[in-house]
Formats: structure tokens, sequence, C-alpha cells
């Protein structure tokens, strides 16, 4: 449930500005011509081996880098967070570079939303148990073993209303009626979230990614505004069954 951070030294603005710019030069930027690395690399490979002061390369980034996904510097995605006990850093949440961020949009959503966060060791730890609360962002590593979170509420009202796509692509108005019909435990647009997303077996290093099941990126809109209407219509079918009826399923 929480976000993977680096630490960052120095001014926290060009820290975050280098990052970005490195990226952004990676994927916009010529490609490498040598005859000798063109027979041995591919050409995001050469990019990431030339990049690697300021960016910490994973799996999902380097999938990114792939489909040429660009992003550009914007200081308001600069947040507070708590990096480790009593030690607050600087975060730069652009979720082009962030992973496993768990569900931190409905605690701290756009990173300044009042709340408070208990804040656990995960399974496994060894030290004794102990807990924090914060009112800021927790990194994945603030404890032992991982963090485990638990906030003082979700943002429900957004959260149940809006779905974030990306950084760039939000989905609001999704109603009320879409989150009453349940199968085995969860909403078919809950189902179909949790299989849609860019995921990565740690075993095998394959990943997962559903960008590359969809010809035009808009039918991945459409897939989700077809389930929001599965989710409705069912809805609707089963509060109008007779009371008999219902009483008997």
């Amino acid at each position: 449930m929480s976000y993977t951070f680096g630490e960052i030294s120095g001014p926290k603005e060009r820290y975050h500005v280098v990052k970005v710019e490195k990226y952004s030069a990676a994927v916009h930027g010529p490609p490498l011509l040598s005859p000798f690395w063109l027979k041995i690399q591919t050409p995001h490979t050469r990019v990431v081996k030339s990049n690697t002061v300021n960016i910490k390369w994973n799996g999902e980034l380097k999938n990114k880098l792939k489909r040429k996904i660009k992003t550009e510097f914007d200081e308001s995605h600069i947040r507070k967070v708590l990096y480790r006990p009593f030690i607050a850093n600087h975060c730069y949440a652009d979720y082009t570079f962030i992973t496993r961020k768990g569900l931190m949009d409905r605690i701290f959503p756009e990173g300044y939303h009042e709340n408070l966060v208990i804040c656990v060791p995960g399974k496994g730890a060894k030290k004794p148990f102990s807990a924090l609360m914060t009112d800021i962002t927790p990194d994945l590593n603030l404890n032992e073993a991982g963090t485990r979170c638990f906030p003082m509420r979700f943002a429900d009202r957004e959260a149940k209303t809006t779905l974030i796509i990306n950084e760039h692509v939000r989905l609001s108005g999704i109603p009320e009626e879409a989150h009453r019909y349940v199968v085995n435990g969860r909403t078919p647009l809950e189902w179909f979230i949790d299989r849609y997303k860019i995921t990565q077996d740690r075993a095998s290093s394959i990943i997962n990614d559903p960008n590359g099941w969809f010809e035009n990126p808009r039918d991945l809109i459409t897939a989700i505004e077809r389930i929001v209407y599965v989710n409705v219509k069912s809805t609707k079918i089963i509060e109008g069954l007779p009371v008999k009826l219902m009483n008997n399923l």
C-alpha cells in the first residue's frame, strides 16, 4: 500500500528535473548507430546503459521506454514523504517512474489530502513490533520487511466516482450503482482493474502488460465503459427481482 522511493540528496527540484530530463532524452533522443552495438543490443538497452546516473531502471520503466511513453517535469509532483522513521524526504510522484503505489491514491490523493495512517512492519520482521502514525505518504520500506498501512479513512468519493488510468487520463462520473453488483467479493470493475494492470513476475521477470492487448489505446476506455455498463444493468436487474425470489437466492 505504499510508494517505492529512492533516497534523494541535493536540491530537490534539481534532482527531479535531471531525472525527468534523462528519461525524456532517452525517449526522444536519437538512437546510437554503432554497427557493432546494433548487433548485440536493442535500442532501448543501449539507452538504459547510457543513462544510469539519475534513473534506476526497473522492468516496468524499461517497458515504458520501449513503448515511448513521454513525460515532462512538473513541480506539482514533488511531495513530502516519510522516508524512514522521523525522517522526511521528497519524492517525485510521477507514475511514469513510481511503481507499487498500492492504495496511496485513496489515502493521500494528490499528496495533500488530510489523513492519518498507522504504519506497522510487514510479515517476517525480526525486530520487536512497533507502530508509527504519520500524516504524509510513507515509504514502502519505512518499517522492516515492508510497511503495512492502516489509514484513518479512504478518499472514497473520488475513488468510487473516478478511475485514474494514468497521470494523463481519468474517467469520472462512474455511477454509484456500478459498485453494488458484487461477484466473489468484488465488482466486475474491480476484477477488471485487478487483471488489467502492468505486473512483472519476480522469478521469470516476464512482464504482463495489458497495453499490448489493444491495437488502439481508446479500446481500453471502451472496455471499461462496457464493464461499468454491465455493473449498472446487473444492479438494476437484481434489485428489481421479486423480494421472495431474492430471499431464496
